[in-house]
């Protein structure tokens, strides 16, 4: 009887050494070839927002998109959209390049979308802004004049427009 619970025992064992095997390569996998992104949580945009060097409220006059493809390794396909966009400071909030409120300035971002059959996740892509709107944004100035958002997809946030005489009391 002994024998026969030895070679039980050793094929278990060889079965197990086969299962942890697979569980190795799949997880190695996972870790070397699967590039994974994740939303941020909204203490980090918060935080990012706080730190950002510009903050103002300022009103869009002019958006350019232009879109250029960018072929993956097999594994996924991505444009990317290169955005200007110029505005007009409506109110200065914090400042390090000494904005000034009616100033015109030109934002300028990418955003990358995303082959929608791809199993791609990450951070939301920083919005498109819309022509005549109004936004609270967050962004730095670089050298050649142009601003940059610097909380990712939470740089721009669209300001509140009240449509009764009630909700303009309670926004002053």
């Amino acid at each position: 009887m002994p024998f026969f619970t030895d070679r039980k025992e050793k094929k278990l064992q060889s079965k197990n050494k086969t299962t942890l095997s697979y569980v190795v390569i799949v997880v190695l996998f996972f870790v070397l070839f699967v590039q994974v992104y994740s939303e941020l949580p909204p203490s980090a945009y918060k935080s990012m927002q706080d730190n950002a060097p510009e903050q103002s409220i300022f009103k869009v006059s002019t958006v350019k998109i232009d879109t250029v493809e960018q072929k993956g390794d097999n594994v996924f396909t991505r444009f990317e959209e290169k955005i200007t966009v110029t505005c007009k400071i409506v109110k200065v909030l914090k400042t390090a390049s000494k904005l000034k409120k009616n100033t015109k300035i030109q934002l300028g971002y990418s955003r990358y979308i995303h082959d929608p059959n791809s199993t791609f996740v990450g951070p939301s892509a920083i919005p498109i802004l819309e022509i005549g709107t109004s936004y609270t944004g967050y962004f730095r100035s670089l050298a050649n004049g142009t601003y940059l958002p610097t909380a990712g997809s939470h740089s721009f946030i669209e300001e509140i427009k009240p449509t009764s005489k009630k909700q303009k009391k309670l926004i002053k």
